[in-house]
Order: C-alpha cells, then sequence, then structure tokens
C-alpha cells in the first residue's frame, strides 16, 4: 500500500518583512565564531586584510558581532604575511581559544579540525610552506558577489547604464563608453552572454526590489537501523529545537529494509507513523508550535518536514520525488533518495534525504548514487502559471542534503583508530572520500559543509558507543547545502550526538537562511528598465568599419614564389566588433593561390586596439599554374564579415597581374605562336607552317630529355635535387627561346610535367575527375571521339614520349604515376586510380 505525502493545510498567505542592517558575507558561523565553509570552490579561513606595505603584521580585528561574544572568544588573531604574490605564505599565530579551529593544508585543499591543545603542535609538526592563505591583491583582484542578507541595506535603483540615456534617448559617444570601463564590461558581458547579463543585473538590483528574510532551519539525520526508538532519545536527536527554528527536517535511513519494500519500493509503514508522531510530540515540547507540512517515503528511507505556526502563509508550491539507486543497476530500492520542494517567501527551497552505497570499496558506486538522485525532476503545481511543472533538484535557491552518504575515511582500520585515540582529527578528515570527491569536483559540486568537530558517526557497537571491530570508523552521516542566486546559508550548530540505538550516531545541524522577499511592482521597474538597456546596447553594438585599401594590385607575379600584401581594418563603431572572413575555416582562408591566416578575431575601440592588419599571401602553386595567363590578371574577391550576426559585409578585391608566360596558356595559342613569347624572335630558327602539331616548346623539353637521359631521371625525388630559382631559369629560356642552362635532368622532367599541368585546358580538355564512376571505357571515348584535335595529337605525343622513355628503360610503373596526374589534372590520390590504370593499358595498344 502507498500513500502520497501529507501536505499542511492551506499555506498561502504573506506577510511584510522588516529591514535589517548591512552584512555582507558568505561565511558560516560556528559558535557565534566566523568557520569556513567548505564546497568545491574551496574558499579559506581567512579572509584577506588589506595591509598597509610598511606593516608587515596585522591585527586582525573580530568581525562586527563581536559585541555577542564572550572576552575569550574574541581575543584577536595574528597573522604574519609573507611578500604580495597571490598566494601569501603565511605564519599564523593563534592565541589559545576554548573553540575549534581550521586550517587549510598545502595545495591539497583538505581542511583540518584541530582544538586548541594540539593547533601549536599541529603547526610545529609541519612545515610554514604547508600552511598556505590564498590572499588576492586587494587593488587587482574584483570583488566577489556579495550574498543577499539581512543586513544589507535597501538602496536606490542605481543601474550600471545611465537613467538619462532611457529618459532622454541619449545616445552614448565612443569616448564615453571607452573611458567608462564599468559600462564597457556590462556591454562585454550582456554580448558575451545575455541571459546571464540579465540574470546578474537582476541580482545586483536586489537591495532596491527585496527583502532579505531570515529562517532558521534544523537538519537531522538518522540511521534507525530499522527502529523505532523511545521520545527521550528522539529528545536529544531533536534538541535543535531550543534554536527555535522556522523549518524542521529529519530525514530517516534504514527504516524499512523487508523483501517487500525493498522490491515495491514502500512509500507507507506503520514505522514512519509511529517516527511521525514521535517526532511531532518532540519538537513541539518547547514554546513554539510546529505543523506537519508533509513525509515522503522510499522504502528505507524516510523524510518529515515540519514548519513553525508563524511561517503559515509563506509556503507555497510544495512537490515532492524519490529516485531509486540500490540493487539490479537501480531497480531496487534498498539505497536511493527522496526530496521535498517549495517556495518560502520568493526564494525556492529543495530537502534531499539520501542513503548511498555502502562499504569501503565502493566509493565510485557512491558517486554515481549521487549523481543519479541529482538528476531529480521535481513535480510541483506553480501559484503562477496554474499548472503543474517540473524543475530540476539542483535548480533551487537553496538545496538541503542529508542522510547516510556511506563515505569512508581512506585509511587502514589500525592508522584511523591511533588518530582517534591521540585526537588528531585533522588527519583522519584529510582522507575523508567525500571531500576527496568534492576536491575533484565528482560530486557535490558548489555545496558547502560545516567544520567537523565531532568524532565518526560509524560503526558503533549498538548501546556502548565503541567502535566496531575491523570496520573503518567514518563520518557516514553528513549534512550539505548550495546557494544560488545570492542567497546566504551561516551554520549555527553542527553536532553529532551521543546516542547509541543504532551502529550509526545521528547527526544535526542548526542553520541560518536568508530568503528573499520581492516587491513585484519593483521588480517589474527594474525588467522594464533592462530590457530598454538591452535594446540600446544592441544599437551601440552595429558594427561600423573602414576597410582600406579594399583593392589590392600585385604586379609581375611569378609562378612558384610567394608575396603578401596587407589591409587595414579600422573599427569607427561605438564598441567592439568581431570579424571575420566569409567562407574561412577555422581561422584560415584559401582560395586557389590567395591565403589569409588569423581571418577571425576582435577589433576594439581603444586607442592602438581600434585597427587590426590583415595579410593577404599570393602564392601560385602548381595546380593553379593553368590560371596564370587568364587575360594575363588573376582577380579574387574576399568578403569581411562585422558584428556577432556577420550581418554587415565589405569586400575587397586582390589583382594578381602576371608577366607573359608560356604556363598558363592554351594550347591552340601555343600552337600558333611562331616566336618567343617574351623578346625578340630568333630570325635563325625556321618554323612549319601552322598551327603546330605540338607546341614548340614541348617539343624542347621532351628533345632534350631523350637526348640527355639517365636512368631513373623520372623518379620523384624529395628533396629536389635543383633550386626554384633553375626552374624559373628553365621557364625564362622556354619564354624567350634561349639555350637551356645545365641542370640535373630531373629539373627538365619537372619541367615537361609542369608545363601539362600549366595548360590552360588539361590534356584530356575536359575534367573527368567529378565523375565517381569513371571507367577506362569512359577515357579511352573521351580522348578517341569527344575532345578536340589539338588536344588528341598532343595527348597522342605524350603517350609516344612515354612508350620511348620505356625503351630507354624507364620503368612503367613509375612513369604512368608521374604522368597520369599531369595529364588529366587530377591530383588527389583516391580519384587518380582509372587514369593510372588507362595509362597502363594504353602501353599495349598502339596509337
Amino acid at each position: 500500500m502507498s500513500v502520497t505525502p501529507h501536505p499542511s493545510p492551506d499555506i498561502s498567505k504573506q506577510e511584510k518583512s522588516v529591514d535589517k542592517p548591512l552584512f555582507f558575507s558568505k561565511e558560516c558561523r560556528t559558535n557565534n565564531r566566523p568557520a569556513t565553509i567548505i564546497g568545491a570552490d574551496r574558499r579559506r579561513i581567512f579572509s584577506s586584510p588589506k595591509l598597509p606595505e610598511e606593516d608587515n603584521e596585522k591585527q586582525i580585528s573580530p568581525r562586527e558581532h563581536e559585541s555577542s561574544l564572550s572576552p575569550s572568544e574574541t581575543t584577536p588573531r595574528k597573522m604574519q604575511w609573507g611578500g604580495s604574490k597571490r598566494k601569501n605564505r603565511a605564519t599564523v599565530q593563534l592565541e589559545p581559544q576554548p573553540e575549534t579551529r581550521r586550517i587549510l593544508l598545502g595545495s591539497r585543499s583538505a581542511l583540518h579540525d584541530i582544538d586548541d591543545v594540539g593547533r601549536r603542535s599541529f603547526l610545529k609538526q609541519r612545515k610554514v610552506e604547508d600552511v598556505e592563505i590564498e590572499s588576492p591583491s586587494p587593488v587587482t583582484t574584483p570583488q566577489r558577489e556579495l550574498d543577499f542578507t539581512i543586513e544589507t541595506q535597501n538602496t536606490f535603483f542605481n543601474p550600471i547604464a545611465p537613467k538619462r540615456w532611457i529618459e532622454s534617448e541619449h545616445e552614448p559617444s565612443r569616448e564615453y563608453i571607452a573611458s567608462n570601463m564599468v559600462l564597457y564590461n556590462d556591454i562585454t558581458s550582456y554580448f558575451t552572454d545575455k541571459e546571464m547579463w540579465l540574470k546578474t543585473n537582476m541580482l545586483n538590483n536586489l537591495p532596491y526590489y527585496a527583502t532579505a528574510k531570515r529562517i532558521k532551519v534544523l537538519m537531522c539525520t538518522w540511521n534507525v537501523n530499522q527502529c523505532v526508538f523511545n521520545i527521550d532519545e528522539v529528545n536529544k536527536w531533536t534538541q535543535g529545537v531550543d534554536d527555535e527554528p522556522d523549518i524542521i527536517v529529519c530525514g530517516l535511513q534504514e527504516l524499512e529494509m523487508k523483501i517487500d519494500a525493498i522490491i515495491t519500493g514502500k512509500k507507507y509503514s506503520e514505522k514512519s507513523i509511529m517516527w511521525e508522531n514521535l517526532i511531532l510530540a518532540s519538537i513541539n515540547r518547547g514554546p513554539k508550535m510546529y505543523k506537519k507540512l508533509g513525509y515522503y517515503q522510499l522504502c528505507g528511507v524516510v523524510q518529515y518536514v515540519f514548519f513553525n505556526t508563524e511561517m503559515e502563509g509563506k509556503i507555497t508550491e510544495v512537490g515532492y520525488e524519490d529516485t531509486r539507486v540500490g540493487a539490479m543497476s537501480g531497480k531496487l530500492a534498498n539505497k536511493g533518495g527522496v526530496a521535498y520542494r517549495m517556495k518560502i517567501y520568493d526564494s525556492t527551497v529543495c530537502f534531499v534525504v539520501s542513503h548511498l552505497a555502502a562499504h569501503q570499496h565502493f566509493w565510485e558506486k557512491r558517486n554515481q548514487d549521487w549523481n543519479e538522485i541529482a538528476k531529480m525532476r521535481i513535480t510541483y503545481y506553480s501559484d503562477i502559471k496554474k499548472e503543474k511543472m517540473k524543475v530540476n533538484l539542483l535548480d533551487h535557491d537553496i538545496v538541503f542534503w542529508e542522510g547516510d552518504l556511506n563515505y569512508r575515511v581512506e585509511m587502514t582500520d589500525f592508522d584511523v583508530r591511533k588518530n582517534l585515540k591521540a585526537k588528531k582529527m585533522n588527519k583522519l578528515i584529510k582522507h575523508d572520500q567525500l571531500l576527496q570527491s568534492i576536491q575533484r569536483k565528482e560530486v557535490f559540486s558548489n555545496f558547502s559543509e560545516a567544520p567537523i568537530t565531532f568524532d565518526p558517526t560509524f560503526k558503533i557497537v549498538i548501546g556502548s558507543g565503541e567502535y566496531v571491530d575491523n570496520r573503518i570508523p567514518s563520518w557516514c552521516d553528513r549534512i550539505l547545502w548550495k546557494t544560488e542566486n545570492r542567497h546566504h546559508v551561516e551554520v549555527v550548530k553542527y553536532t553529532s550526538h551521543e546516542l547509541y540505538q543504532s551502529d550509526h550516531k545521528p547527526v544535526s545541524c542548526v542553520l541560518n537562511a536568508d530568503l528573499q522577499e520581492v516587491d513585484k511592482d519593483k521588480k517589474r521597474i527594474v525588467e522594464t528598465y533592462l530590457k530598454r538597456v538591452a535594446e540600446k546596447y544592441e544599437r551601440i553594438k552595429v558594427p561600423k568599419v573602414i576597410v582600406e585599401p579594399n583593392i589590392l594590385t600585385v604586379e609581375g607575379v611569378e609562378l612558384f614564389k610567394s608575396y603578401t600584401v596587407k589591409t587595414t581594418i579600422r573599427n569607427v563603431g561605438k564598441f567592439t566588433v568581431k570579424y571575420s572572413v566569409k567562407d574561412s575555416v577555422d581561422g584560415v582562408y584559401q582560395n586557389d593561390w590567395l591565403s589569409i591566416q588569423s581571418c577571425d578575431g576582435v577589433i576594439d575601440i581603444f586607442e592602438g586596439k581600434d585597427v587590426v592588419v590583415v595579410t593577404v599571401q599570393i602564392y601560385i602553386q602548381l595546380q593553379y599554374a593553368w590560371m596564370y595567363q587568364d587575360r594575363n590578371m588573376l582577380l579574387k574577391k574576399v568578403v569581411f564579415q562585422f558584428g556577432d550576426d556577420k550581418s554587415l559585409e565589405v569586400p575587397m578585391t586582390v589583382i594578381v597581374k602576371t608577366p607573359p608566360c608560356i604556363f598558363g596558356m592554351r594550347l591552340e595559342s601555343l600552337n600558333r605562336l611562331p616566336r618567343p613569347i617574351v623578346g625578340q624572335p630568333n630570325k635563325s630558327v625556321l618554323y612549319n607552317k601552322l598551327p603546330f602539331w605540338v607546341p614548340k616548346e614541348i617539343y624542347r623539353l621532351t628533345d632534350y630529355i631523350i637526348k640527355n637521359y639517365q636512368m631513373n631521371c623520372f623518379v620523384e625525388t624529395m628533396p629536389k635535387v635543383y633550386s626554384e630559382d633553375q626552374l624559373r631559369n628553365l621557364v625564362y629560356a622556354l619564354n624567350t627561346e634561349s639555350n637551356f642552362d645545365k641542370g640535373p635532368i630531373q629539373l627538365f622532367c619537372d619541367g615537361l610535367l609542369t608545363f601539362l599541368s600549366a595548360l590552360h585546358h588539361p590534356l584530356s580538355f575536359y575534367d573527368m575527375t567529378d565523375n565517381n564512376n569513371l571507367t577506362e571505357a569512359d577515357i579511352f571515348k573521351t580522348i578517341r571521339f569527344v575532345i578536340p584535335d589539338e588536344y588528341r595529337h598532343l595527348f597522342c605525343y605524350i603517350v609516344s614520349f612515354i612508350k620511348k622513355l620505356k625503351i630507354l628503360g624507364e620503368e612503367p610503373d613509375t612513369l604512368v604515376t608521374r604522368f597520369a596526374p599531369h595529364m588529366f589534372r587530377c591530383y588527389k590520390g583516391v580519384k587518380i586510380a582509372p587514369f593510372i590504370k588507362f595509362l597502363k593499358n594504353i602501353f599495349n595498344t598502339e596509337i
């Protein structure tokens, strides 16, 4: 049988708040003394005092609350600061005090409790370098966001963006924005993350539209080992009721552990009703009266929530949920968690009770269990939207988490007991599995826990309180919390209770939580203003740039030679502007012979940072040589894009003018050129009738190679046996029809291949590389029947030349693999295969 939790009667009324003095702090307090909260952010115990440079030793005065402390509690502590680095080594001098303090050890960020007797011996045992206090520079370190507490003073609405902007439609100047770093940073924040900007600005104005409301919370957890105890024992467990809390949450583990309960996830039991009556009687023994908000049960895990009758009308939107993480991959309910969420005033609060995997070696399973429970989505009825909604467990303003978390001390049983006997609690806490998991950010991200000042809570002999033999004493039972949206929690008391009715000692924690009550009219004013500010920021961000020059002309560009030209982009707008080059990939733009590195970035408005120089590189390599003589000019248009949405586009034209050259010319023109393309004709040379059967330059190269043939001259060598200057001299000799300079035969072989690649149309005339289903028959038909006669003549001439090289002793495979890419202009290894196969078959065919 299962029943739903029992909510309290109507609690929808509201009560007015009372303003209280200012107090900015994110410390918890134990016994009215400052005590550092631990968590994923690893806050330090000592704040950073602003010490004068000439005074290296500063006495730190107690906080504003010292008036309520006894003389012994307000004894000052001294700190000797060494140097001005971000992490200052400190010699800590502590006067004896009747309380527990915490010291942060080295880089491990583990927190250890030491009493006033062991404090000095502890510091003597460790080197001074091991005691590390993080002391940011008071000048350069930005002030962290402050919690909104009952002591935060209400203020007038004072936004970052001046009100005159909105009221008078004033347009700020570029100079004003550049000189106002607070405003500049706010605009930057807006365009970095608009949702976070709105949230941060709303939180910054909390003192205007909200009032902090402090409630006191009593958290109690106990693994009861399937037992029900008497009222006297429960009274000791709930002794925190003497602090008159407003909310009391009691969590039980292992209440019901029978087989049927584990399988069904039992939601109701007689024991849970007995415990409810016991707790209700116990907490109502004082002057304040408490009612049940509800309870929720999942097998052995039970959570009871009670509220002070003075809170009636302030709690709304109650919801609850559970998650199983037990055996059979979480199907059974022997382990799991239950959550109760609510809205108190205008703050969302969630209470969680969980029981995680047991045993020393299941550390990782405990982490997995926690993460699974933390994914819980809780259903509740929204008073605003008038419908059921779901919310993530961790998305509440405050999350309180308690239970038998089962994390152990990662030491041997002998070492744990030895340190317990010697009261060396710090050594034990340093090896606590939970703290180590938090440090590694595996669980409880951004959660905090008060200093542990009590002995391990598990595993004890029932009735005596002694620790069970061969079970490592550990702090299995814990209470932690997390805050968001400037909410504030501080600890009043965190303790265990010497009750031995179970194999776990119970734990309780009294905390103060500062919640928020919102004036909806004032909040609407802030929201409306920020909406108009966002519109203003959008207009400010409109990009305005000047690209100069926007036409780049480069004269006399030669093949295989690199050239660079530069253009300047100037930001003349009111705010920073992002720029990029259209069609760039990973910040690099490549378009044939033109490339640009560092194609994206940000141009600021500050002097010296409002200009960016863009370098354009020009390099005509082999695969683009066929473009070289296209009207003696190459042209590319580059488009710069500006703004977050790239809405502004500014074109830039790059013009490359090339000198006359046979490379890049059409075959038809070469066959009709009876003179050198550069210089005066050689009258001693007589040509046949035009058009030529093959270009005279190709004939010169093939003739030279045959006459000066060397074995393996077409074998590709890396690095090249000739220089780029020698290749340029060869091109010059072909352009001018002058005699060839002496050089290695590989120079002329590569020169021939380059010439074939540099024809304006490939030797096959058509680009066949886009056909993924190309066959040898397709290539043969194209060569024989489709391409123009002049291209077929040259193709046959080159094939005859290749056959001649084979006769001279050149390897056929070498010849085919070297010639195929240049003849068909196919440089991709995957697509070259059919062309190579075609040429191999040509060797056995008469041309």
